[in-house]
């Protein structure tokens, strides 16, 4: 497919994947895809999916997909927050552990770690580095088509993981779990946002290799996440993700004790039991299987089937909406007696 590259009519992008190659094992999108994203993506990256379609690259380190897919995802992540919305920011790609690569149309690039609950934008949070001090900032581009090449992969290595003793794990896991198929990852179990993310569970025996989606679901709810800088090798917090600025005085928030429904490896499941943000359960609590009840629908607003003194249709009788009248000690005893 190499010879695609010179159709790309961004010279950057075009420059890059001459450097990388074509992603591989792609499938290409349809006509009402394409249309669906025609105003979401900048004109390189919309060149890119219309060429490509969704691949991956570095035996599926990293995988492409439609753009309107993990949009779900990201609402559980944003809740109401100002700066990032699923209305103008989408998911291009993600790596095999679920690190998101992203495209807002007001944040342009940036990047959601799900395991660390960290997110990531060059335009709010520029990393710091050692030793720049009294240095003129560098200015940064506002071309949109430049940008977006940041979403292309560079090396390998950019979209590893490393587990508790800072040990590289991709290929230990394709060779205890077997390699990626399209639309997979590797999770941990238990998540890490759930023991600690210095946790010593941070290895390949607790990895397992699960639908992405699924799973990217449910990280996105365990925890806040939080918009970091990375300053010096270490990340910062700069602010949580997922508040709506309001007034000094006000509450921020609007708690519920439940999540929504989410599938893990096909199972529903609900998170119960603690007061949680409607985006993120950061209270300890519990995960329950969600089964099914009886469904009874509602009724259709005619006003015959709801006053008091109303035939129900179909019993001739009539209904009474009133409480039942309390009965007096006496005749309790009397219907006990007889």
């Amino acid at each position: 497919m190499s010879e695609k590259v010179g159709n790309l009519s961004n010279q950057d992008f075009s420059d890059r994947i001459s450097r990388i190659g074509p992603p591989k094992r792609t499938a290409p999108l349809n006509q009402y895809q394409i249309s669906d994203i025609l105003c979401c993506l900048p004109e390189s990256l919309l060149d890119f999916f219309c060429l490509y379609g969704i691949g991956d690259y570095f035996n599926r380190r990293v995988q492409y997909c439609y753009p309107l897919e993990f949009s779900p995802v990201l609402a559980l992540i944003f809740g109401k927050d100002d700066e990032f919305s699923p209305e103008d920011c989408f998911v291009v790609g993600y790596s095999a552990f679920g690190r998101l690569l992203c495209w807002s149309q007001r944040q342009d690039v940036f990047f959601i770690d799900l395991v660390d609950l960290r997110l990531t934008s060059r335009k709010l949070a520029p990393a710091v580095f050692g030793n720049m001090d009294g240095l003129p900032a560098r200015e940064r581009s506002g071309d949109p088509n430049l940008l977006a090449r940041s979403l292309l992969p560079f090396e390998p290595e950019d979209y590893e993981e490393f587990d508790a003793n800072g040990q590289p794990m991709f290929e230990r896991c394709v060779a205890m779990h077997g390699p990626l198929e399209r639309g997979e990852c590797y999770g941990y179990f238990p998540a890490i946002a759930t023991v600690g993310l210095d946790s010593p569970m941070r290895r390949v025996e607790n990895i397992r290799r699960i639908p992405a989606l699924e799973h990217f679901a449910i990280l996105a709810q365990l925890g806040t996440f939080h918009l970091m800088r990375l300053e010096r090798g270490r990340y910062t917090s700069v602010r949580p993700i997922g508040y709506r600025a309001v007034p000094r005085g006000r509450p921020h928030r609007t708690h519920t004790t439940c999540t929504i429904i989410v599938r893990a490896s096909g199972i529903p499941i609900q998170r119960h039991t603690d007061i949680c943000t409607p985006n993120n359960g950061n209270c300890p609590g519990e995960y329950i299987y969600a089964q099914s009840t009886e469904v009874i629908p509602a009724p259709d607003g005619g006003m015959n089937k709801t006053k008091p003194g109303m035939s129900v249709p179909g019993t001739g009788q009539a209904t009474d909406c009133r409480r039942p009248a309390k009965q007096s000690p006496s005749s309790t005893k009397t219907t006990a007696a007889s």
